[in-house]
């Protein structure tokens, strides 16, 4: 497998942020960088990102995110459902979530949608670890996805949100949340 790298952007239709983010795809995994800003006067803010996932598009591996001028955020999966903090410290209250989804990027979301086996019409729950912007606060989430038309279009339904459509790109990238979310 020859390396890959894509860039990408992606904007809010809510709020005006934009995102920009560059994907390299390798035999050792895939690693995406991005910087987000969003909000305004006393809600605005900047953030930047590290996400890693395994070669095969099996799992995230670890997670970076930092607050510019404030708190960071460091998680490491082991590939089992077990967490770390950025000192290494077992996160028991996230044990067994697979994924992770991140507020300021869609990328994470792609990365769920990539590495399930999905069949149109045949909803799947999900488990996973959701970082909120721009607090960087932690909590459990689940959803039910279902695959609307496998490969392009999912309904996106997870607790306390109403539901989402999120269209794909042929390469399974997100391409739009809704009426949330688009790509630049």
């Amino acid at each position: 497998m020859s390396d890959e790298t894509r860039t990408m952007r992606w904007r809010s239709l809510a709020d005006g942020g934009l995102e920009h983010c560059v994907v390299k795809v390798g035999a050792a995994g895939i690693a995406a960088e991005g910087v987000a800003i969003a909000g305004s006067g006393d809600a605005a803010y900047g953030l930047r990102y590290r996400i890693v996932v395994d070669a095969e598009w099996a799992g995230l591996r670890s997670l970076h995110v930092t607050r510019l001028g404030g708190a960071t955020v460091a998680l490491r999966h082991d590939g089992y459902g077990e967490w770390t903090d950025g000192e290494g410290k077992k996160r028991a209250d996230l044990s067994k979530c697979q994924d992770a989804s991140l507020d300021a990027t869609p990328f994470a979301l792609s990365v769920m949608l990539k590495r399930m086996a999905w069949k149109t019409g045949k909803a799947q729950d999900l488990s996973f670890i959701h970082i909120a912007t721009p607090s960087l606060e932690i909590v459990r989430l689940k959803a039910k996805v279902t695959a609307v038309e496998s490969g392009r279009l999912y309904r996106f339904e997870a607790d306390g949100g109403g539901p989402d459509e999120i269209e794909v790109d042929g390469d399974g990238f997100v391409v739009r949340i809704g009426e949330r979310l688009a790509r630049a």
